[in-house]
Protein backbone atom coordinates (compact mmCIF):
# COMPACT_ATOMS: atom_id res chain seq x y z
CA UNK A 1 0.00 0.00 0.00
CA UNK A 2 1.47 3.68 -0.92
CA UNK A 3 2.00 6.36 1.85
CA UNK A 4 0.30 9.21 0.58
CA UNK A 5 1.60 12.17 2.51
CA UNK A 6 -0.67 15.38 1.99
CA UNK A 7 -3.99 13.18 2.49
CA UNK A 8 -6.95 13.48 0.85
CA UNK A 9 -7.80 16.79 -1.62
CA UNK A 10 -10.74 17.40 0.93
CA UNK A 11 -8.82 17.84 3.56
CA UNK A 12 -6.35 19.70 2.37
CA UNK A 13 -8.77 22.45 0.70
CA UNK A 14 -10.62 22.57 3.98
CA UNK A 15 -7.57 23.52 6.44
CA UNK A 16 -6.12 25.88 3.73
CA UNK A 17 -9.41 28.12 4.11
CA UNK A 18 -9.65 27.43 7.99
CA UNK A 19 -6.11 29.10 7.94
CA UNK A 20 -7.51 32.35 6.25
CA UNK A 21 -4.02 32.47 4.10
CA UNK A 22 -5.92 33.46 0.91
CA UNK A 23 -5.01 36.27 -1.08
CA UNK A 24 -5.39 37.67 -4.04
CA UNK A 25 -9.41 36.81 -5.86
CA UNK A 26 -11.02 35.83 -2.55
CA UNK A 27 -11.11 32.35 -1.71
CA UNK A 28 -9.29 31.35 -5.03
CA UNK A 29 -5.71 31.21 -3.74
CA UNK A 30 -3.81 28.07 -3.98
CA UNK A 31 -2.25 26.72 -1.48
CA UNK A 32 1.10 24.55 -0.98
CA UNK A 33 2.24 22.87 1.94
CA UNK A 34 5.96 22.53 3.48
CA UNK A 35 6.36 19.08 3.13
CA UNK A 36 9.24 18.91 5.80
CA UNK A 37 6.09 19.66 8.04
CA UNK A 38 3.25 17.76 6.82
CA UNK A 39 5.23 14.03 7.76
CA UNK A 40 5.28 15.77 11.29
CA UNK A 41 1.39 16.17 11.31
CA UNK A 42 1.54 20.26 10.95
CA UNK A 43 -0.23 21.78 8.63
CA UNK A 44 0.45 25.47 9.54
CA UNK A 45 2.80 26.88 7.35
CA UNK A 46 0.60 27.04 4.38
CA UNK A 47 2.19 29.07 1.67
CA UNK A 48 -0.52 30.96 -1.15
CA UNK A 49 0.21 29.93 -4.68
CA UNK A 50 -1.68 31.30 -7.72
CA UNK A 51 -4.80 29.08 -8.88
CA UNK A 52 -2.53 26.63 -11.27
CA UNK A 53 -1.68 24.58 -8.82
CA UNK A 54 -5.52 23.29 -8.85
CA UNK A 55 -5.41 22.84 -12.70
CA UNK A 56 -2.17 20.85 -11.96
CA UNK A 57 -4.84 18.91 -9.38
CA UNK A 58 -7.55 18.64 -12.17
CA UNK A 59 -4.38 17.80 -15.19
CA UNK A 60 -3.91 15.09 -13.17
CA UNK A 61 -6.99 13.80 -12.12
CA UNK A 62 -8.14 14.13 -15.99
CA UNK A 63 -5.34 11.76 -16.92
CA UNK A 64 -6.14 9.35 -14.31
CA UNK A 65 -10.05 8.83 -15.51
CA UNK A 66 -8.74 9.15 -18.83
CA UNK A 67 -7.25 5.58 -18.43
CA UNK A 68 -10.14 3.89 -16.49
CA UNK A 69 -12.28 4.62 -19.05
CA UNK A 70 -9.69 3.39 -21.83
CA UNK A 71 -10.47 0.18 -19.58
CA UNK A 72 -13.99 0.93 -19.56
CA UNK A 73 -14.19 1.14 -15.77
CA UNK A 74 -16.76 3.44 -14.21
CA UNK A 75 -15.53 4.98 -10.73
CA UNK A 76 -19.14 6.42 -9.61
CA UNK A 77 -17.64 8.31 -6.52
CA UNK A 78 -15.39 10.77 -7.93
CA UNK A 79 -14.80 13.67 -5.58
CA UNK A 80 -12.44 15.89 -3.89
CA UNK A 81 -12.61 13.53 -0.38
CA UNK A 82 -11.65 10.24 -2.49
CA UNK A 83 -8.82 12.51 -4.54
CA UNK A 84 -5.00 12.30 -2.34
CA UNK A 85 -2.18 14.31 -2.80
CA UNK A 86 1.87 12.83 -2.59
CA UNK A 87 4.34 15.07 -1.09
CA UNK A 88 4.77 16.29 -4.31
CA UNK A 89 0.78 17.35 -5.05
CA UNK A 90 0.38 15.04 -7.93
CA UNK A 91 -3.34 13.86 -7.60
CA UNK A 92 -4.51 9.89 -7.36
CA UNK A 93 -7.54 8.78 -7.17
CA UNK A 94 -8.88 6.32 -4.41
CA UNK A 95 -11.65 4.62 -2.90
CA UNK A 96 -12.95 2.25 -5.50
CA UNK A 97 -16.04 0.65 -3.52
CA UNK A 98 -18.56 1.49 -6.52
CA UNK A 99 -16.50 1.01 -9.37
CA UNK A 100 -17.29 -1.35 -11.93
CA UNK A 101 -15.96 -2.69 -15.25
CA UNK A 102 -18.63 -2.49 -17.88
CA UNK A 103 -19.45 -5.12 -20.28
CA UNK A 104 -17.73 -5.04 -23.74
CA UNK A 105 -21.05 -4.06 -25.56
CA UNK A 106 -22.48 -1.68 -23.05
CA UNK A 107 -21.35 2.37 -22.10
CA UNK A 108 -23.53 1.88 -18.91
CA UNK A 109 -24.69 0.11 -16.03
CA UNK A 110 -27.58 -0.14 -13.37
CA UNK A 111 -27.06 0.01 -9.83
CA UNK A 112 -29.04 -2.95 -9.12
CA UNK A 113 -28.56 -3.50 -5.22
CA UNK A 114 -29.69 -0.54 -2.87
CA UNK A 115 -26.66 1.20 -1.40
CA UNK A 116 -26.07 4.48 -0.92
CA UNK A 117 -24.77 6.81 -3.75
CA UNK A 118 -23.55 10.36 -3.47
CA UNK A 119 -26.18 12.89 -4.54
CA UNK A 120 -24.54 16.10 -4.83
CA UNK A 121 -21.91 14.19 -7.49
CA UNK A 122 -24.27 12.31 -9.88
CA UNK A 123 -25.67 13.10 -13.47
CA UNK A 124 -29.05 13.06 -13.83
CA UNK A 125 -29.20 10.05 -15.53
CA UNK A 126 -28.69 7.91 -12.39
CA UNK A 127 -31.65 9.45 -10.35
CA UNK A 128 -34.25 8.50 -13.22
CA UNK A 129 -32.81 5.39 -14.29
CA UNK A 130 -30.22 3.96 -12.26
CA UNK A 131 -27.49 4.90 -15.06
CA UNK A 132 -24.16 4.81 -14.02
CA UNK A 133 -21.38 5.38 -16.82
CA UNK A 134 -17.93 7.32 -17.78
CA UNK A 135 -20.21 9.83 -19.16
CA UNK A 136 -21.83 10.38 -15.43
CA UNK A 137 -18.02 10.16 -14.24
CA UNK A 138 -17.77 13.34 -16.31
CA UNK A 139 -20.56 14.81 -14.61
CA UNK A 140 -18.94 13.95 -11.07
CA UNK A 141 -15.27 15.30 -12.59
CA UNK A 142 -17.44 18.65 -13.55
CA UNK A 143 -18.34 18.68 -9.51
CA UNK A 144 -14.58 18.19 -8.38
CA UNK A 145 -13.43 20.84 -10.68
CA UNK A 146 -16.01 22.74 -8.14
CA UNK A 147 -15.09 21.96 -5.34
CA UNK A 148 -11.26 22.48 -5.99
CA UNK A 149 -11.86 25.97 -6.74
CA UNK A 150 -14.18 26.51 -4.32
CA UNK A 151 -11.12 26.03 -1.67
CA UNK A 152 -13.67 22.88 -0.30
CA UNK A 153 -17.35 23.91 0.02
CA UNK A 154 -20.08 21.06 -0.19
CA UNK A 155 -21.86 21.05 -3.79
CA UNK A 156 -25.12 21.33 -2.62
CA UNK A 157 -27.45 22.55 -5.10
CA UNK A 158 -30.47 21.07 -3.93
CA UNK A 159 -31.13 22.47 -0.04
CA UNK A 160 -32.64 19.55 1.71
CA UNK A 161 -32.20 16.29 2.34
CA UNK A 162 -36.02 14.84 1.88
CA UNK A 163 -37.05 12.96 -0.94
CA UNK A 164 -33.76 13.85 -2.43
CA UNK A 165 -33.07 12.04 -5.90
CA UNK A 166 -36.62 13.52 -6.77
CA UNK A 167 -35.77 17.02 -5.91
CA UNK A 168 -32.50 16.52 -7.55
CA UNK A 169 -33.24 15.31 -10.75
CA UNK A 170 -36.07 18.12 -11.13
CA UNK A 171 -33.29 20.97 -9.92
CA UNK A 172 -30.78 19.34 -12.84
CA UNK A 173 -33.39 18.96 -15.35
CA UNK A 174 -34.99 22.88 -15.19
CA UNK A 175 -31.10 23.78 -16.23
CA UNK A 176 -29.82 24.74 -12.03
CA UNK A 177 -26.20 24.09 -11.95
CA UNK A 178 -23.60 25.03 -8.96
CA UNK A 179 -22.62 28.61 -9.22
CA UNK A 180 -19.22 30.32 -10.40
CA UNK A 181 -16.82 30.04 -7.30
CA UNK A 182 -15.40 33.33 -6.36
CA UNK A 183 -12.45 34.20 -8.57
CA UNK A 184 -12.84 31.16 -10.47
CA UNK A 185 -11.37 31.69 -14.14
CA UNK A 186 -14.09 31.91 -16.91
CA UNK A 187 -12.66 29.32 -19.05
CA UNK A 188 -12.30 26.57 -15.93
CA UNK A 189 -15.99 27.06 -15.25
CA UNK A 190 -16.81 26.77 -18.89
CA UNK A 191 -15.48 23.36 -18.74
CA UNK A 192 -17.55 22.77 -15.49
CA UNK A 193 -20.47 23.46 -17.86
CA UNK A 194 -19.84 21.36 -20.19
CA UNK A 195 -18.95 18.25 -18.11
CA UNK A 196 -22.98 19.24 -16.49
CA UNK A 197 -24.63 18.96 -19.88
CA UNK A 198 -27.93 17.15 -19.56
CA UNK A 199 -27.61 14.95 -22.30
CA UNK A 200 -24.55 12.48 -21.35
CA UNK A 201 -23.27 12.20 -25.00
CA UNK A 202 -23.00 16.42 -25.17
CA UNK A 203 -20.31 16.13 -22.28
CA UNK A 204 -16.74 16.16 -23.31
CA UNK A 205 -14.71 13.29 -23.26
CA UNK A 206 -11.57 12.59 -20.65
CA UNK A 207 -9.23 12.64 -23.37
CA UNK A 208 -10.66 15.97 -24.11
CA UNK A 209 -11.05 17.55 -20.46
CA UNK A 210 -7.55 16.65 -20.15
CA UNK A 211 -6.06 18.42 -23.14
CA UNK A 212 -8.77 21.56 -22.29
CA UNK A 213 -7.23 21.59 -18.44
CA UNK A 214 -3.06 21.38 -20.15
CA UNK A 215 -3.93 24.29 -22.23
CA UNK A 216 -5.65 26.22 -19.73
CA UNK A 217 -3.06 25.85 -17.44
CA UNK A 218 -0.07 26.30 -19.65
CA UNK A 219 -1.73 29.76 -20.84
CA UNK A 220 -1.90 30.52 -17.20
CA UNK A 221 1.63 29.92 -16.97
CA UNK A 222 2.88 31.56 -19.96
CA UNK A 223 0.39 34.81 -19.25
CA UNK A 224 1.76 35.37 -15.65
CA UNK A 225 5.91 34.19 -16.19
CA UNK A 226 5.97 36.52 -19.96
CA UNK A 227 9.27 38.25 -19.21
CA UNK A 228 10.06 41.51 -19.45
CA UNK A 229 11.62 41.00 -23.00
CA UNK A 230 8.43 39.41 -24.25
CA UNK A 231 6.50 42.25 -22.87
CA UNK A 232 9.32 44.86 -24.63
CA UNK A 233 8.82 42.85 -27.84
CA UNK A 234 4.84 43.17 -27.81
CA UNK A 235 5.20 46.45 -27.07
CA UNK A 236 7.47 47.55 -29.85
CA UNK A 237 5.32 45.45 -32.45
CA UNK A 238 2.35 47.54 -31.61
CA UNK A 239 4.00 50.65 -32.00
CA UNK A 240 6.10 49.85 -35.15
CA UNK A 241 3.15 48.28 -36.94
CA UNK A 242 0.77 51.14 -36.05
CA UNK A 243 -1.12 48.80 -33.87
CA UNK A 244 -4.12 50.80 -32.19
CA UNK A 245 -4.30 50.13 -28.72
CA UNK A 246 -1.97 47.51 -28.69
CA UNK A 247 -1.10 44.31 -30.61
CA UNK A 248 -4.37 42.79 -30.41
CA UNK A 249 -6.27 45.39 -32.45
CA UNK A 250 -5.74 46.49 -36.14
CA UNK A 251 -2.53 47.40 -37.84
CA UNK A 252 -1.85 48.21 -41.08
CA UNK A 253 0.12 45.28 -41.76
CA UNK A 254 -3.65 43.46 -41.28
CA UNK A 255 -7.00 44.25 -42.24
CA UNK A 256 -8.30 42.35 -38.92
CA UNK A 257 -7.47 41.74 -35.26
CA UNK A 258 -4.17 40.44 -34.70
CA UNK A 259 -4.88 37.60 -32.54
CA UNK A 260 -1.39 35.91 -32.24
CA UNK A 261 2.29 37.01 -32.07
CA UNK A 262 5.21 34.97 -32.19
CA UNK A 263 8.78 36.50 -31.67
CA UNK A 264 11.89 35.22 -34.58
CA UNK A 265 14.30 37.36 -33.77
CA UNK A 266 14.97 40.51 -32.07
CA UNK A 267 12.90 43.14 -34.14
CA UNK A 268 10.87 40.50 -36.05
CA UNK A 269 8.03 39.36 -35.10
CA UNK A 270 5.29 36.76 -36.51
CA UNK A 271 1.47 37.82 -36.44
CA UNK A 272 -1.41 35.59 -37.15
CA UNK A 273 -5.20 37.21 -37.86
CA UNK A 274 -8.61 37.70 -37.83
CA UNK A 275 -7.72 38.22 -41.80
CA UNK A 276 -7.24 34.58 -42.33
CA UNK A 277 -3.14 35.95 -42.77
CA UNK A 278 0.41 34.82 -41.46
CA UNK A 279 2.49 37.82 -41.58
CA UNK A 280 6.51 38.02 -40.61
CA UNK A 281 6.82 41.69 -40.50
CA UNK A 282 10.21 43.43 -39.03
CA UNK A 283 9.16 46.28 -36.78
CA UNK A 284 12.48 48.36 -36.45
CA UNK A 285 12.39 48.74 -40.67
CA UNK A 286 8.80 48.48 -40.81
CA UNK A 287 8.47 46.17 -43.89
CA UNK A 288 6.30 42.65 -44.37
CA UNK A 289 9.26 40.41 -44.99
CA UNK A 290 6.78 37.52 -46.01
CA UNK A 291 3.34 36.83 -45.64
CA UNK A 292 0.97 33.62 -45.76
CA UNK A 293 -2.29 33.02 -46.96
CA UNK A 294 -4.43 29.10 -47.45
CA UNK A 295 -6.02 28.82 -44.06
CA UNK A 296 -9.62 29.03 -44.99
CA UNK A 297 -10.84 30.56 -40.96
CA UNK A 298 -8.98 32.67 -38.90
CA UNK A 299 -5.76 32.07 -37.15
CA UNK A 300 -5.81 30.99 -33.81
CA UNK A 301 -1.85 30.53 -32.97
CA UNK A 302 1.18 31.40 -34.52
CA UNK A 303 4.48 29.70 -33.75
CA UNK A 304 8.27 29.86 -34.61
CA UNK A 305 10.54 27.03 -34.59
CA UNK A 306 13.53 28.18 -34.06
CA UNK A 307 15.79 25.22 -34.96
CA UNK A 308 13.46 23.97 -37.87
CA UNK A 309 13.04 27.41 -38.48
CA UNK A 310 9.40 26.90 -39.27
CA UNK A 311 7.08 29.12 -39.21
CA UNK A 312 3.35 27.00 -37.65
CA UNK A 313 -0.14 28.71 -37.97
CA UNK A 314 -3.06 27.29 -36.65
CA UNK A 315 -6.70 28.08 -37.44
CA UNK A 316 -10.24 27.89 -36.60
CA UNK A 317 -10.49 25.28 -39.78
CA UNK A 318 -9.07 22.78 -37.35
CA UNK A 319 -5.84 22.55 -39.32
CA UNK A 320 -2.18 23.68 -38.77
CA UNK A 321 0.17 24.50 -41.76
CA UNK A 322 4.29 24.66 -41.59
CA UNK A 323 5.55 27.32 -43.93
CA UNK A 324 8.95 28.33 -44.89
CA UNK A 325 10.45 31.53 -45.11
CA UNK A 326 11.09 32.67 -48.56
CA UNK A 327 8.44 30.13 -49.98
CA UNK A 328 4.27 31.39 -50.35
CA UNK A 329 3.23 27.67 -50.51
CA UNK A 330 2.67 25.25 -47.57
CA UNK A 331 5.11 22.21 -46.27
CA UNK A 332 3.10 20.74 -44.84
CA UNK A 333 -0.16 20.42 -43.43
CA UNK A 334 -1.47 18.49 -40.11
CA UNK A 335 -4.87 17.75 -40.76
CA UNK A 336 -7.77 15.24 -38.58
CA UNK A 337 -8.45 17.28 -35.77
CA UNK A 338 -11.89 17.20 -34.38
CA UNK A 339 -11.90 20.56 -32.72
CA UNK A 340 -10.77 23.94 -32.86
CA UNK A 341 -6.68 23.95 -32.41
CA UNK A 342 -5.80 26.23 -30.10
CA UNK A 343 -2.31 25.98 -28.47
CA UNK A 344 0.69 24.63 -29.89
CA UNK A 345 4.18 23.70 -28.40
CA UNK A 346 7.52 22.91 -29.86
CA UNK A 347 10.07 20.64 -27.96
CA UNK A 348 12.76 18.46 -27.93
CA UNK A 349 14.52 20.47 -30.29
CA UNK A 350 11.24 21.70 -32.33
CA UNK A 351 11.40 18.61 -33.92
CA UNK A 352 7.79 17.39 -32.14
CA UNK A 353 4.99 19.63 -32.06
CA UNK A 354 2.28 19.18 -29.66
CA UNK A 355 -1.42 20.46 -30.79
CA UNK A 356 -3.98 21.42 -28.22
CA UNK A 357 -7.64 21.50 -29.12
CA UNK A 358 -9.95 23.50 -27.23
CA UNK A 359 -13.43 22.26 -26.33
Amino acid sequence: MEYVENGSLKAYLDKARETGNLIGHPRLLNICIDVAKVGQGHLDNIKPVKHPSLLNICIDMSQGMDYLASINMVHSDLAARNILLTDTYKAKITDFGLSKTLMANKDYYRRQRKCKIPAFYVAPEYFAEQKLSVKGDVWGYGVMMWECFSMGDIPNLFGTETELGKIAYHTLEQGSRLSKPDGCPDSVYDLMGKCWKWEPELRPTFTQIHARCFHDSDHHHKHRHDTREDRHHAAMYAQGSGAVNGPVQHSPIHTDAVVSLSKVQPGICLSGSKDKNVVLYDYQSKKIEDRWTGHEREITKVKYGAICQGIFSASRDKSVKLWRRGNADTIREYLGHELVVSALDLNQGDFYLKVYTCL
